[in-house]
C-alpha cells in the first residue's frame, strides 16, 4: 500500500480520530483511515446517486437481498388475510 504524510491536521479532526482510535481500540492509523472513509464516502455519495436516478433513496432505504425480501414477503401476506366473519 502507498503511505502518505499529513500535515497540519486540525485539532477538531485530530479530536476526531483519537477518539476513534480510543473507542475502537485500534491504532491511529487504522483510526485516521476509518473516518477518512467515511468522509470520503460522504462526499462521493451524491455523485454515484446521479448517475442512477432510480436509487436516489438507496442512501436512505438501503437494499434487500432476495432473502430481506422473502421475509418481508411473508410478513406482509399474513397481514393481508381477511377475517370474514370480521366483516360479516
Amino acid at each position: 500500500m502507498r503511505q502518505m504524510t499529513v500535515r497540519d491536521i486540525p485539532e477538531d479532526i485530530e479530536a476526531i480520530v483519537r477518539n476513534e482510535a480510543d473507542v475502537r481500540g485500534v491504532s491511529l492509523n487504522k483510526a485516521f483511515l476509518t473516518v477518512l472513509k467515511r468522509g470520503a464516502q460522504h462526499v462521493a455519495s451524491p455523485f454515484v446517486h446521479q448517475e442512477r436516478k432510480k436509487d436516489s433513496f438507496t442512501r436512505f432505504c438501503g437494499i434487500w437481498n432476495n432473502v430481506d425480501a422473502a421475509i418481508f414477503d411473508d410478513a406482509t401476506d399474513k397481514q393481508r388475510t381477511i377475517e370474514s366473519e370480521l366483516w360479516q
